[in-house]
């Protein structure tokens, strides 16, 4: 009876241990583990852009109102999110822009259906495209005056190769329009240029709103214009008598001009 006895503990004991093993997880290979395991981290992740945004123009549309439209294109592209700087990389990477290269990638695009899908697809232009796909602006025209600001050195092409004005009525759809400080219309004074979108006349008086890369850029929510970081803004104008903005920031019409 003793041993019979024994043998049962034995038995009860491999049980015990049985039913336990029964509610551990099964093993898991090394390659079910890495399998089962993985992981996509949120920065792998493949990233979802904005879908791109298209404006259609009128094939009978003129070169000053293909010009305005691309200009409203570019500021209503979602993926364009550049801050206002100079910086050459940052602009090659579409961090960074400034004025003047806001309206050679539009005067770019307006040349190019190429740049223009670039554009589109990316954002932005690289300064190695702005070479390729805009020949009014080329580097030879723009640095053949000894003027430091780009922008001035781009009214310079327009007096030497298109069409430009120191009178503010001569103001056109889609012109590039250049201001700076101090009441003397001339090129050594400029220093901002951008893009003429609409013209409309307001209590009796013509008003050039226009579209450019600025150090703030702007955005009207709720019908209340806010400030943002995004550089590329609508929504400012010129007045008849050639002011932007007023105060301590005002600004003076130097010139209008339009490739030819």
């Amino acid at each position: 009876m003793k041993n019979v006895f024994i043998w049962l503990m034995v038995g009860s004991l491999w049980g015990c241990h049985g039913s336990t093993t029964t509610q551990h997880p099964p093993v898991v290979t090394p390659k079910d583990s890495v399998a089962s395991t993985t992981i996509v981290a949120p920065s792998a992740q493949k990233e979802v852009k904005p879908p791109v945004k298209t404006i259609e123009i009128p094939y009978d549309a003129t070169a000053g109102k293909k010009r305005a439209l691309l200009a409203q294109e570019a500021y209503e592209n979602p993926r364009d999110q550049r801050t206002y700087g100079a910086d050459p990389k940052a602009k090659a990477k579409g961090k960074k822009l400034d004025c003047s290269y806001f309206v050679r990638e539009v005067n770019s695009t307006a040349q190019s259906d190429k740049a223009r899908k670039i554009k589109q697809q990316r954002g932005y232009l690289q300064p190695h495209e702005l070479v390729k796909y805009d020949q009014f602006f080329t580097p030879k025209r723009l640095y053949a005056n000894k003027l430091k600001s780009m922008s001035g050195k781009m009214a310079d092409v327009l007096q030497k190769h298109g069409a430009y004005s120191t009178k503010v009525n001569d103001i056109r759809l889609g012109d590039y329009v250049f201001i700076g400080k101090g009441k003397t219309r001339n090129i050594q004074s400029i220093g901002h240029a951008m893009v003429v979108s609409k013209i409309d006349t307001i209590n009796g008086h013509l008003r050039y709103y226009f579209i450019d890369a600025g150090y703030r850029g702007i955005k009207k929510v709720n019908g209340v214009i806010k400030r943002v970081k995004r550089s590329v803004r609508s929504g400012y104008y010129i007045t008849h008598r050639g002011t932007v903005w007023s105060g301590k920031y005002i600004r003076y019409f130097k010139g209008t001009g339009r490739p030819r």
